[in-house]
């Protein structure tokens, strides 16, 4: 028997409305990773079960929008102009 790796990813595609768009989220590919990678290197450490989100805004805010941006496969400018709700 092998192991699955991927096992804990989710059914693909993952639909969800958000900010009156309906998204399609999917696993990157391959060549969203390099950019996604130097944009959550950043933050990655400051993750975790509890973040300190406000630290984390204050001080990264600016990749965690690019990273979500890069996520969702929407503009930046798009994600800024999220509800905190819709955004979390």
């Amino acid at each position: 028997m092998t192991e699955n790796l991927f096992a804990a990813l989710p059914a693909v595609p993952q639909s969800l409305v958000i900010g009156g768009e309906t998204l399609d989220i999917t696993p990157l590919k391959v060549g969203e990773l390099p950019i996604f990678a130097r944009t959550v290197r950043p933050i990655a450490g400051k993750l975790g079960p509890d973040p300190d989100w406000l630290r984390l805004l204050s001080e990264d805010g600016e990749s965690v929008i690019l990273a979500l941006a890069i996520a969702c496969r929407c503009p930046p400018d798009w994600v800024s102009g999220l509800a905190l709700d819709d955004a979390i």
